[in-house]
C-alpha cells in the first residue's frame, strides 16, 4: 500500500515536471501573419502607433488550427508561442524593426538554444528574410519556415496597386476588410478621392507584393518586359533576390518553402494600353478583363509555385541573380558561416495540394517535421468559409442599430444576430464596424441616433464567391437627431446594396423624455472636441464607459440622474456656456461622477450631480 502511494505521489510530482520540462526544452515559434492579418483598431483605424491591442481580424481563422496544434504539442501562447503581429500598412522595411525584432526579442527569453523558429505566411515570409536578409539580423533564428511567401511577388496584386481594385483570389474576411477600409479613407479623408489614392497613400506594403518577373500579355501574345515597366516595379522584392545569396552565409539553420498547387491561378495578364483621357490608373497597361482570369493551375489562387518555392540556384552566391558584380565577388571570396553547407538539408520544398489561406492548416504536418516535432495525433481540417459577409462601415457621430430581414438586432451593447460582430465605440465619433457572416438576403434596418453633430459615412458591402459590392452614403447629422436607411441585400446576384432615403426623425427641445446615454453621449462629445491629447481622450472615453457599466449593474435611479443631467445640460447648452476643459478638470469631474454614483444612489448624493455639470458646462 505504502509503494502504491508513493508511486501516486511520484506520478503526482513528476507528470506536472515532466510536461514543463516538454515546454522548457521546446524552441520558441514565432508566426508571423500575411497582409491583413493582423489587426489593431488604434493603429489601423485611428493611426495612434504604439497603442492598442493587437490580435486576428475577427473572423479571420487563418491561424486558429495551427496554434492548436502547436499548443497540443507542447506549446504556449506568450511563453514559447509568440504572434509577430504588424502594421502591414507599411514598408516591410519598416515592421521588421517595429514589430518582428520586438517579437523575437521576447521569444528568446524562454529559448533554451537562444534560437527562435519562425512560420510565416505570404507577406510575413518576405518580412522574416528581410530581416534575414538584413544588417540587423543577429543569428537568432534556426529554421525559416514560408508558406505561400511571393518570393518574386503576386501577379494579381497588380490590380490592387495600379487600379484600386481587390484581388479576386482573397479570401472573404480579407477582401470585406480591405474592401470596407479603402473605400472609408477614400470617402472621408480630405484629398483622397478612391481606392487607388487610399491604396497608394495608406498602404504603400502593396507594392512590395508586386512581381519582378514579366507577367503582363499583350493581345498580340507578347509578355512585357519587367524592366520596361514604369509604376509597377518592386524595388523591396528586387533587393531582396539580389542579396539573396546571404541567406546561405548567416548563421540561419534551415530554410523551408511550402507552397500551395493545382488551384486556379493568375500568371500573366492580359492587358491593352489605357485610354489617352486617362492619366492616373493603369500607367503600365489595363487588365483585360479588369478582373484577370486565373490562366494556370501551378499556384494557390494566389501565389504561383516559381514564386513561393526557394532553390539552390536563387540563394547559391555564384549563381545568383544579383546584378552587382562586386556583391558577387565579395560573397564568393569572404568567409562564410556555411563553407560546407548540406544544401540536402539546408534548404527544403515542399508542393501540398492547398490554396494560398489553407497553407497554414494542410501544412501542419509539414512544419512539424520541420521543427522535429511529433506528427499531431489528428488531421486538421481548414476553417470553413462562410457564403458571404455582409459589411457595414459607419464613419460619422452616430450610435448604430442594425436590425436582419428576421428582425434581429445588433448594437455596441447587444447582438442577437447569428454570425455578426460589432466593432468600435473606443471614440463615439469615430469608426464602427458591423460584420455578419453568411447574412440573410433581404431589408436590413440601419438606425443611426447622432452623438455629435457633423458629416457621417456609410459603407455597405457584400461579399461572395462570385462579386464583391458596395454602396457609400452620407450626409449630415446633429446630436440626438435619428436617421433610418433601409438596405436591400442580395447574395445571390452581382447587385450593389440598395439603399433607401433616410428617415428623419429632428431632435424635439421641448421633449421630456429623457435618455441617460443620449445625455452621456453629449458629454463625450465636449471631451472628443476639447483641446486634450488623443492619449488623455481614449482614457476619458474608458472612464466614462466603466461607469455606464457600474449604472447598469447597480440599483440606481437612473431616472432621477438623468433628469439632472438634462435640466443642466439644457440650459448650458442654450446658454452657450461651454468650455474647453484641460485634463485636470476632466479628471477632477469623472471623479466626482464615479465616487458619487459606484454605490446605490440615494436623493442627498443626486447633487453632486449639478456641480459635476456646473464644471462640465461652465464659462
Amino acid at each position: 500500500m505504502k509503494k502504491l502511494f508513493g508511486l501516486i505521489i511520484g506520478l503526482v510530482v513528476f507528470i506536472p515536471f515532466y510536461t514543463t520540462a516538454q515546454t522548457d526544452g521546446l524552441e520558441p515559434v514565432v508566426i508571423v501573419p500575411g497582409i491583413t492579418g493582423s489587426w489593431n483598431w488604434d493603429v489601423i483605424v485611428r493611426d495612434r502607433v504604439g497603442q492598442g491591442t493587437w490580435e486576428f481580424f475577427p473572423g479571420d481563422r487563418t491561424w486558429n488550427n495551427m496554434i492548436t496544434a502547436l499548443e497540443a504539442a507542447g506549446y504556449e501562447l506568450g511563453e514559447n508561442l509568440f504572434i509577430a503581429f504588424y502594421d502591414w500598412r507599411q514598408s516591410n522595411i519598416n515592421s521588421v524593426t517595429d514589430y518582428l525584432i520586438p517579437t523575437i526579442d521576447r521569444a528568446l527569453e524562454n529559448s533554451p538554444t537562444g534560437k527562435i523558429n519562425v512560420v510565416a505566411h505570404s507577406m510575413g515570409g518576405l518580412l522574416a528574410r528581410r530581416y534575414v536578409q538584413s544588417n540587423d539580423y543577429r543569428g537568432d533564428i534556426n529554421k525559416l519556415i514560408m508558406l505561400g511567401t511571393p518570393n518574386f511577388g503576386s501577379a494579381d496584386v497588380y490590380v490592387l496597386w495600379a487600379g484600386g481594385d481587390i484581388p479576386s483570389g482573397w479570401t472573404k474576411i480579407h477582401t470585406a476588410l480591405v474592401e470596407g477600409y479603402l473605400s472609408i479613407l477614400a470617402a472621408k479623408t480630405p484629398g483622397i478621392t478612391d481606392r487607388f489614392d487610399a491604396v497608394r497613400t495608406f498602404i504603400p506594403s502593396v507594392r512590395e507584393l508586386l512581381p519582378i518577373y514579366d507577367f503582363l500579355e499583350d493581345s498580340a501574345g507578347n509578355i512585357k518586359n519587367y524592366w520596361t515597366l514604369a509604376d509597377t516595379n518592386n524595388p523591396f522584392l528586387e533587393n531582396l533576390r539580389d542579396s539573396a545569396y546571404t541567406l546561405s552565409e548567416v548563421d540561419l539553420g534551415g530554410i523551408v518553402t511550402i507552397a500551395g498547387k493545382s488551384e486556379p491561378t493568375v500568371e500573366y495578364i492580359p492587358f491593352v494600353d489605357r485610354e489617352s483621357s486617362e492619366t492616373k490608373l493603369w500607367a503600365d497597361g489595363k487588365p483585360e478583363p479588369i478582373t484577370p482570369v486565373p490562366n494556370s493551375t501551378e499556384g494557390d489562387n494566389r501565389v504561383m509555385l516559381s514564386s513561393a518555392l526557394l532553390h539552390q540556384f536563387d540563394i547559391e552566391p555564384q549563381l545568383s541573380l544579383n546584378p552587382n558584380i562586386f556583391q558577387k565577388f565579395f560573397a564568393w571570396f569572404a568567409p562564410k558561416v556555411h563553407a560546407d553547407l548540406d544544401w540536402d538539408t539546408f534548404l527544403m520544398t515542399k508542393e501540398i495540394e492547398s490554396n494560398h489561406g489553407n497553407l497554414p492548416t494542410i501544412s501542419i504536418p509539414d512544419v512539424f517535421e520541420a521543427l522535429s516535432l511529433e506528427q499531431p495525433a489528428i488531421a486538421y481540417v481548414p476553417p470553413a468559409e462562410p457564403d458571404n459577409i455582409v459589411s457595414f462601415w459607419f464613419a460619422s457621430p452616430v450610435q448604430v442599430s442594425i436590425t436582419d430581414p428576421q428582425g434581429y438586432v445588433i448594437t455596441k451593447d447587444s447582438n442577437e444576430i447569428p454570425g455578426a460582430v460589432y466593432m468600435g465605440e473606443i471614440d463615439p465619433n469615430g469608426v464602427k464596424i458591423v460584420l455578419i457572416e453568411n447574412a440573410l438576403a433581404g431589408d436590413y434596418k440601419i438606425e443611426l441616433t447622432g452623438s455629435g453633430n457633423g458629416e457621417y459615412h456609410i459603407l455597405s458591402s457584400v461579399t461572395s464567391d462570385e462579386f464583391d459590392e458596395t454602396t457609400t452614403t452620407q450626409d449630415n447629422i446633429v446630436t440626438g437627431e435619428k436617421h433610418e436607411y433601409t438596405v436591400e441585400i442580395s447574395t445571390t446576384e452581382a447587385v450593389a446594396p440598395k439603399v433607401s432615403e433616410p428617415t428623419i426623425t429632428p431632435l424635439d427641445p421641448s421633449e421630456d423624455s429623457c435618455s441617460l446615454d443620449d445625455l452621456i453621449a453629449r458629454i463625450k462629445e465636449r471631451i472628443n472636441s476639447s483641446n486634450l491629447n488623443e492619449k488623455a481622450k481614449i482614457n476619458l472615453f474608458k472612464r466614462l464607459n466603466k461607469f455606464e457599466e457600474k449604472l447598469d449593474k447597480r440599483n440606481i435611479d437612473t431616472d432621477k440622474l438623468c433628469e439632472i443631467f438634462k435640466k443642466y445640460i439644457d440650459k448650458r447648452d442654450s446658454e452657450g456656456k461651454k468650455k474647453t476643459l484641460n485634463d485636470k478638470d476632466f479628471s477632477s469631474l469623472l471623479g466626482d461622477l464615479e465616487s458619487n454614483y459606484n454605490k446605490p444612489a440615494s436623493k442627498d448624493k443626486l447633487g453632486g450631480v449639478k456641480n459635476l455639470i456646473n464644471n462640465l458646462f461652465k464659462r
